[in-house]
């Protein structure tokens, strides 16, 4: 059974038969190419197929330019489709200069060269990430690292209370401190939700000693990066 066509879809068509390409036609008049073609006969359209040949300008401009030029170039400067001006180069039979091969060489040694540069760096990434994963594992065994790498000592959710109390009520860490110990000086407006942070994420606050030196930062790493 065939999907009728409206009075509007039927006049689109009918004026728009040779316009290029028919999948766009096709696609405007909301039908497929097949039922644009079953119209055209049944309402006694004529199609110019010669419209859908290779224009003579097409296999001229292939045979001067693709000697010197790489086929994706050849399809950007005229306009047609790199399958194409490898269709009609070869049945005209033609090929490249050697300095149009020798420029290809080059093209293909560069992208092959960067695709094994980029999956040696994907792999470094992977052998990194699973280092990490390993030396984190030591660490929760308390066991010593093998590596210099800097672990972080604290949990994302800890990092950022530490991050949210530094910021918002004034708190500082001792410097080089690795512990989850925040310090509050006289001028430091304290929460008052403490006993929450304490509970929640470990943290201990204690007032600053005088002389200390604090710093502002809340990251807290492994100090101590020596190599076993």
């Amino acid at each position: 059974m065939t999907t009728p066509v409206t009075e509007s879809q039927l006049s689109y068509i009918m004026a728009h038969i040779d316009d290029r390409p028919r999948t766009a036609v096709a696609r405007a008049a909301g039908v497929s190419v097949s039922t644009l073609y079953r119209i055209v006969r049944q309402h006694g359209g004529q199609i110019r197929h010669e419209l859908s040949t290779r224009r003579e300008g097409s296999l001229q401009a292939v045979a001067a330019l693709y000697p010197d030029m790489t086929a994706r170039e050849v399809a950007r400067a005229t306009g047609l489709s790199k399958s194409t001006v490898l269709r009609i180069a070869a049945q005209l039979s033609l090929s490249h200069t050697p300095d149009t091969l020798r420029r290809i060489a080059e093209q293909r040694r560069r992208i092959l060269k960067e695709g094994r540069e980029n999956r040696d760096l994907q792999a470094a990434g992977r052998r990194r990430r699973a280092l990490f994963r390993l030396e984190y594992y030591r660490l929760w065994e308390g066991k010593p690292q093998r590596t210099a790498l800097r672990l972080s000592r604290v949990s994302r959710r800890q990092y950022h209370a530490l991050w949210y109390l530094m910021k918002r009520y004034g708190y500082v860490r001792a410097e080089g401190d690795t512990s989850l110990v925040l310090r509050y000086s006289p001028g430091t407006t304290r929460t008052k939700r403490e006993h929450y942070f304490t509970r929640r994420h470990s943290i201990t606050f204690l007032p600053l000693p005088e002389g200390m030196r604090a710093s502002r930062h809340p990251a807290i790493m492994n100090p101590q990066k020596q190599k076993i």
